[in-house]
């Protein structure tokens, strides 16, 4: 289908969508309804890529912003960009299976090898071969390590079944689409520090309608405080500051395999 007759209908629809709202839609709000608008919906999926949905929406909202249809469309061609995050998130101390009993807490009894009986400590296990014995009937007895369980506390967890690691810094990523070559500009300046810093929020901020949150994972990583620490400084000052990834221009997403773009339950999502 044609784009510009498309950004056109959405528009139309949109609009519709908006009697009596005098203020301008943002991105999450287009790309909201054009995939939750059965009609809309139904057409888009049709008849255009997840990639080229987004290119759409993007145009439909350079349109509201005053843009003409040529500069909307190209723009909407050219001037999109997927930014890809690592947030600062919390610090917490997991805790992972002990080696020793898997997680169980307790470990087969080495005195009766899990068998829960011992050879009996006044006949030694002849019973029967003999004289009959005063303690037992069958040459064993009760293992006095285990109680007869089989199984005894694991020492090294102490029964828990898990060790405390040291407090890890955990790390989480967001993917942003944004189309405005001044925001990029800014955002691409502070990727090059290479550190984590508070800036991203402030120029999103500054820049409120044309940027869609694509992507969050949560504690998708994380590396020892200690070490965090010392690559980075106080933890303390850091947490929720974010780093630049990378910044792809969306009509290059083909040209790296491990980036995918999806409509996802009416919303669009950027995997990396």
């Amino acid at each position: 289908m044609d784009f510009k007759r498309s950004s056109t209908l959405v528009k139309t629809y949109i609009t519709k969508t908006r009697l009596g709202k005098k203020s301008k839609p943002g991105m999450s709000y287009i790309l909201n309804k054009m995939l939750t608008l059965p009609a809309l919906a139904t057409m888009l999926t049709s008849n255009y890529s997840t990639q080229e949905i987004l290119s759409l929406a993007y145009m439909v909202y350079f349109l509201f912003e005053g843009d003409d249809m040529i500069s909307a469309e190209w723009k909407s061609k050219n001037d999109i960009y997927i930014v890809d995050v690592t947030e600062v998130g919390d610090v917490n101390t997991p805790d992972t299976d002990c080696d020793i009993c898997y997680g169980d807490g307790t470990i087969e009894c080495p005195e009766c090898n899990g068998e829960s009986e011992i050879d009996c400590s006044q006949c030694g296990g002849d019973s029967f071969n003999g004289e009959e014995c005063n303690s037992c009937d069958t040459g064993t007895e009760t293992c006095p390590e285990c109680e007869g369980t089989s199984e005894v506390t694991c020492q090294e967890c102490d029964g828990d079944g898990t060790w405390e690691q040291e407090e890890q810094v955990f790390f989480n990523r967001e993917s942003w689409i944004i189309s405005n070559e001044i925001t990029i500009q800014s955002i691409k300046d502070m990727s090059k520090r290479d550190t984590f810093n508070d800036n991203l929020y402030d120029i999103l901020d500054d820049n409120k309608g044309n940027f869609y949150l694509a992507g969050t994972v949560n504690e998708f990583k994380s590396e020892p405080l200690d070490e965090f620490e010392r690559i980075y400084g106080d933890y303390n000052e850091l947490q929720g500051h974010t780093m630049i990834n990378q910044i792809i221009n969306l009509r290059d997403l083909d040209k790296l395999p491990d980036v995918s773009i999806r409509v996802d339950d009416k919303t669009i999502k950027v995997n990396f």
